[in-house]
């Protein structure tokens, strides 16, 4: 036992730690810490759902159910703005984080980090519709599926928030800026000096994703899906 203490306090903790410091693992650590307060209010609703509609539904007694309609609704709205567009908040707060660990524009580096998750969503929707006494699939364009938003999307999410972000956190540290006199306001300097790094992280972005959906048929999302469950 004391073999043992003792490697783990020679070999194993020292590592452990050193892995747990390490900046990209601590701003995962703290992009998920951060939104928090959407998982909570989105699993408070799911929790309630399940005793006012789900449980009382698979027990027959769906009148409990209508009656508590009204809450049941709200409790889907309060969803729909915290777990269903989880991915969404967690990329921001990724970007947010690893710019504040390098000491750039930390609001500017979340609003990239979304940005570029946005880009590798798709963009059409293809559905089935009913005109008249006609039933066909119709597609339709600037639909975005909740499907690709919410925690299925976590890990897309992770690797387009974590390399968009270093594009754009790198390029802010080589001074690849457009740097405004020194009279005029610091927000409006900041702001412009995020400019470039923004566009280049991007239109890295959408090249990346427009280059795999035309090579494989698949957005990324599907196709991280697809490799995970092979």
């Amino acid at each position: 036992m004391n073999k043992f203490m003792e490697f783990m306090d020679k070999y194993f903790i020292p590592v452990a730690t050193k892995i747990g410091s390490q900046r990209h693992l601590v701003a995962i650590r703290d992009a998920f810490i951060s939104i928090m307060p959407i998982t909570m209010v989105g699993s408070i609703a799911v929790l309630l759902n399940v005793f006012l509609r789900d449980l009382p539904n698979s027990n027959g007694m769906q009148n409990i159910s209508s009656f508590f309609a009204p809450v049941i609704a709200i409790n889907g709205n309060v969803w729909f703005a915290s777990i269903a567009i989880l991915t969404c908040v967690f990329v921001f707060a990724l970007g947010y984080h690893l710019s504040v660990d390098y000491k750039v524009n930390a609001i500017a580096g979340g609003l990239v980090s979304f940005a570029s998750f946005v880009a590798f969503l798709p963009q059409t929707a293809t559905f089935e519709a009913t005109i008249g006494t006609t039933t066909g699939m119709v597609s339709s364009w600037g639909l975005i599926n909740v499907n690709y938003l919410g925690a299925t999307g976590l890990f897309t999410g992770l690797i387009v928030g974590m390399i968009s972000s270093m594009i754009y956190i790198k390029l802010m540290i080589n001074k690849v800026i457009i740097k405004m006199p020194d009279s005029v306001p610091p927000a409006v300097s900041k702001a412009f000096a995020s400019i470039i790094p923004g566009v280049a992280a991007v239109y890295v972005a959408a090249i990346s994703s427009y280059l795999i959906f035309t090579i494989t048929g698949l957005p990324l999302n599907d196709l991280v899906a697809k490799y995970i469950q092979l």
